[in-house]
């Protein structure tokens, strides 16, 4: 059973499949003799109705049949969606209509530009397909140097940890702060190495600068995150 995601333009079309579905049912059975020209005109709009919810509906398990004809246009809105399973459905198939060349130049930009951009930004939380988008693309060339550095600079993340501790023999708490690693916003399997390093330019606390000696305060090999 297919089910349409809600929004405006499905709400109208499943509107008119029940007027269309009423208007037939009550000329065919109650006007013999306008049978013909309400038919011609309900019939064709329920039909294309069906074949909407054929065409564009979700189901747990999607026909590949009807989804390989979907609009990109689409299926770059159902990315934000609020169903999970439809946002990994859009993104399964706008992945495999890029590495195989269907999707235009510009919308393919637009993919890669959108995922390293929700890379970027911390308050989204990270799937790690978006990561195995951008690195089937980088293996198939269809990334920018530019492009695959960034991927790589915004795949680690690094967490400043304060702890205060009180000394014996003194009134003033000691502050510490530990770097902890993660979490990657990556792919599942990484196909990359990094030489990771954590330096220290300022420290601003209750937004006042305190002294540092701008030291590393941690550096790691990775040999894949």
């Amino acid at each position: 059973m297919s089910v349409l995601p809600y929004s405006h333009a499905n709400l109208a079309i499943t509107v008119i499949a029940l007027a269309c579905a009423v208007v037939l049912g009550w000329v065919w059975y109650s006007r013999p003799r306008s049978r013909t020209a309400f038919a011609s005109v309900a019939l064709p709009l329920l039909l294309s109705c069906i074949a909407w919810g054929a065409l564009f509906g979700h189901a747990g398990s999607p026909d590949p049949r009807w989804l390989g004809h979907k609009p990109e246009r689409i299926l770059l809105g159902e990315l934000n969606h609020a169903d999970r399973k439809v946002r990994a459905v859009a993104l399964s198939e706008l992945g495999r209509r890029l590495l195989s060349g269907r999707l235009s130049a510009d919308r393919q930009q637009a993919l890669i530009n959108e995922a390293l951009d929700r890379q970027a930004n911390p308050n989204v939380p990270w799937d790690t397909s978006w990561g195995q988008l951008i690195e089937s693309a980088q293996a198939a060339g269809k990334l920018t140097p530019q492009q695959w550095q960034r991927y790589q600079l915004q795949s680690v993340t690094f967490q400043l940890v304060p702890t205060f501790e009180r000394q014996p023999g003194s009134s003033v708490p000691q502050l510490d702060l530990t770097v902890r690693r993660g979490p990657d916003r990556a792919a599942p399997r990484p196909t990359f190495n990094s030489d990771l390093a954590v330096f220290v330019n300022q420290i601003v606390l209750d937004g006042r600068p305190v002294p540092s000696l701008g030291a590393v305060l941690a550096g790691q090999r990775d040999h894949g995150i």
